[in-house]
């Protein structure tokens, strides 16, 4: 895949914590963001509200959203998501100005 394809194809994942085969929802993001060669804003969702799955999460940097959930609230979290990575790259952009 091109560079820019790469860069324009995705913005944001949001993923379910248990997937197939006993990968995780943090696994799936680690590959993507090693595929893409760049973080990438993501959400987590999950029926498991246990506290040891909230710990991991949230030691992952990643949001955790607990299901159900409704299509505004994910809408909602992912604007909010989109918004946050673009205020970091602004003020990266800003710091990278300044020196």
């Amino acid at each position: 895949m091109s560079e820019a394809r790469k860069t324009a194809a995705t913005s944001a994942t949001d993923t379910d914590y248990r997937l197939e085969g006993g990968k995780t929802g943090i696994d799936a993001i680690r590959e993507i963001t090693s595929y893409l060669g760049r973080d990438v804003p993501a959400l987590i969702l999950s029926g498991d509200a246990s506290p040891a799955r909230l710990k991991e999460v949230t030691a992952s940097g990643h949001r955790l959203l607990h299901k159900p959930l409704d299509a505004v609230r994910l809408e909602e979290e992912i604007e909010a998501v989109l918004a946050e990575t673009s205020q970091e790259a602004a003020r990266e952009t800003t710091s990278t100005a300044t020196r």
